[in-house]
């Protein structure tokens, strides 16, 4: 793809790759499959239904789920729509949740149905209106009702744009917000694009929780913009991640040390 400058420039580069594999879900029983096409409409459907629903330029957005292909679908409609995406632990519970929320200023959240009843035990004030990314069409809270039917053209974002807020593990107290622009963000992507870590002909492997920092930038942006193939497991245990290259025929992975060690122990 052309030169990155903002992370608007990965979504933008999806629906030229057409009907390729970009997402692969594995599920316990079965898998979800999106195209890139499959994932452009969504985003672009999505974005146009945020900015309907009165999201403003800057507004933080918060996402609140564990991964599933929908997560990456409202983070890429998010920054589309010129928003803040908030990447929130999905283990948080309690004051942390209420910490990350009250501290983000997010006002929507993306969540599914069995994390909703958390953010509602929370009785944050004034609350926040939930879209659930497992929903269906006939529920009211689901995203799939933010879909717009014909997406517009949006305004592009600057590379001094606001982009990201993710949040530090806060093993040394509260959880504390890290602001990342837009050409924060692209130029780690950029660099990665140049390092060739990955090819469009690829099948990557992403285990890890998409709402820290590493697997946003390196598994889900930097793969999507290679034009590679992303492949989730259904869980972390032995089997599944097995299951997942073999079924995802997977060429590389987005890993960490312990990752690493435990698929070893597996195999």
């Amino acid at each position: 793809m052309g030169t990155i400058e903002t992370l608007q420039s990965v979504s933008r580069s999806l629906g030229p790759r057409g009907d390729r594999l970009a997402v692969l879900a594995l599920a316990r029983k079965g898998a979800s499959r999106w195209s890139f096409a499959g994932l452009d409409d969504h985003v672009r459907r999505l974005a146009t239904g945020l900015i309907e629903a009165g999201v403003r330029d800057g507004e933080p957005v918060g996402l609140f789920a564990p991964n599933r292909p929908e997560w990456i679908v409202a983070a890429l409609a998010i920054l589309d729509a010129r928003a803040v995406v908030v990447p929130m632990d999905a283990q948080s519970r309690g004051e942390e949740l209420a910490h990350l929320v009250r501290d983000s200023g997010a006002r929507r959240m993306f969540t599914v149905g069995d994390h909703a009843r958390h953010i509602e035990e929370i009785q944050l004030q004034p609350r926040p209106a939930l879209y659930l990314l497992d929903g269906d069409a006939q529920d009211e809270r689901s995203w799939q009702r933010l879909l717009a039917e014909t997406p517009r053209r949006l305004a592009a974002v600057g590379p001094a744009d606001r982009a990201a807020l993710f949040y530090t593990a806060g093993t040394t107290g509260r959880p504390k917000g890290v602001l990342l622009t837009h050409a924060n963000c692209a130029a780690n992507v950029a660099a990665l694009l140049d390092a060739r870590l990955a090819r469009p002909d690829d099948r990557v492997l992403l285990p890890l929780p998409f709402h820290h920092v590493y697997p946003f930038m390196v598994g889900i942006m930097t793969v999507l913009a290679t034009g590679a193939a992303l492949a989730t497991p259904a869980d972390l245990t032995g089997p599944q991640v097995v299951r997942a290259l073999r079924e995802g025929e997977v060429t590389a992975i987005v890993g960490v040390p312990r990752f690493y060690e435990a698929l070893v122990s597996a195999l």
